[in-house]
């Protein structure tokens, strides 16, 4: 669902709002994963939450990195971003501290996306 819901608000409100949205809400439902003692009714919507924005997210970078890249090289550049994903998850799983990494990148990316600029324009031949 986050997909089609993540998605379709992009294209209406935005890429970046709706990107600093989704990192937002999860970073917030991984902090109550990381830090709640076992209260069942929040960590399971904790844990809606975490993949109804991660789902969401995904949809979002295909056109962002033709917003930011622009179409001349976007298989290649998307490429690079999807395979982030992949080691994600492959080294996700191993990591014995897992959540507080996933905080930390959260906040990094949430502090890259208070920091970029949209381009003025990028080259699509």
């Amino acid at each position: 669902m986050g997909r089609f819901a993540i998605g379709t608000l992009s294209d209406r409100f935005g890429r970046k709002p709706m990107l600093m949205l989704t990192y937002s809400a999860t970073l917030i439902a991984v902090l109550v994963l990381t830090f709640s003692s076992h209260i069942a009714v929040p960590m399971f919507y904790a844990m809606m939450m975490v993949g109804f924005f991660f789902g969401g997210t995904i949809t979002v970078l295909p056109s962002l990195v033709g917003d930011y890249f622009g179409l001349q090289n976007h298989s290649q550049n998307y490429a690079m971003i999807y395979q982030g994903f992949g080691f994600g998850s492959l080294a996700g799983g191993n990591l014995a501290v897992v959540f507080y990494t996933y905080i930390v990148l959260l906040i990094v990316s949430l502090i890259i996306w208070l920091t970029i600029k949209t381009p003025k324009y990028v080259e699509s031949r």
